[in-house]
């Protein structure tokens, strides 16, 4: 997604955002923005051993994924590589922790004919070995920018987005199931370093 990502910006001309964490004061007299809250940063992390990173990582990813588990009707976003891959994994293992029935559900979106789609047949093969139904939506037969200005959910600015409608199709589809989508989203970005 090429998406603004300018906490204080929008792609509006002369319209700003209230960057996270802040409180904005209007007087006669002017107006005035305060922080108010910092993400804390607490430096570098050393462990002894080196199996002691991966499972911090382990735990940290176990406890965003079961804090967004809210329903026992759940949807992932799953394109079959490691990050949608790894949520629906927690997310699975969390839900049969609990002990009663439960409705995890993948979805993913199927390229093929157009070009050789690896993707499904990964995410085929996850939700397989989870258990867990996958709902493959054809992305071969979407046009991009196809229903461009067709109704459904409104991003809050402009989004450059070609598959615009098949993401609408598969909130819809989560939508009629549930009320919880999680997605692998940004995973790749945080663990290269280059978090915004």
């Amino acid at each position: 997604w090429e998406a603004n990502t300018d906490p204080s910006t929008t792609a509006l001309a002369g319209v700003r955002r209230l960057p996270p964490g802040h409180t904005l004061s209007c007087w006669e007299s002017g107006v005035r923005k305060d922080r108010y809250w910092t993400l804390p940063a607490e430096g570098l992390i050393r462990y002894r051993r080196a199996e002691e990173y991966v499972e911090q990582f382990a735990d940290l990813l176990r406890v965003a994924v079961t804090d967004r588990l809210r329903t026992t009707h759940v949807g992932v976003l799953m394109s079959g590589g490691l990050d949608s891959t790894s949520v629906a994994a927690v997310a699975h293992q969390h839900l049969a922790r609990q002990g009663r029935a439960f409705d995890l559900r993948a979805y993913t979106v199927d390229y093929r004919p157009l070009f050789a789609d690896k993707e499904c047949r990964y995410a085929q093969m996850a939700a397989e070995k989870l258990g867990i139904p996958l709902h493959v939506t054809c992305g071969a037969s979407s046009a991009p920018y196809q229903d461009w200005d067709r109704q459904g959910p409104r991003w809050p600015e402009p989004l450059h987005e070609p598959a615009i409608a098949l993401q609408r199709d598969q909130f819809r589809q989560i939508q009629a199931h549930g009320r919880v989508a999680l997605t692998g989203d940004g995973g790749d970005i945080v663990l290269h370093g280059q978090s915004w």
